[in-house]
């Protein structure tokens, strides 16, 4: 049961660390769209995710600062 959590957490981890690369840096950099329309995809992308998945709420929480993290450990290392 514990290990289904903690694959759970892994795999949005994942999911947020993406989407949070996906939104801040390549988005406004590669393709030239504005930070506001990155942001408000971010926005969108999230509030869907939690819509989709309301059982899993607490899991989203959860991972959703481990991606935050594993975003500034990606662009510290290869920026």
């Amino acid at each position: 049961m514990h290990f289904k959590l903690v694959l759970s957490i892994i795999k949005y981890s994942i999911f947020w660390t993406i989407l949070l690369l996906i939104t801040a840096m390549y988005l406004p950099d590669s393709l030239n769209i504005s930070e506001r329309v990155s942001l408000w995809l971010l926005e969108i992308v999230s509030i869907l995710v939690f819509i989709l998945n309301y059982e899993k709420w607490k899991r989203l929480l959860i991972s959703l600062p481990i991606g935050m993290v594993l975003v500034i450990l990606l662009i510290l290392l290869f920026d």
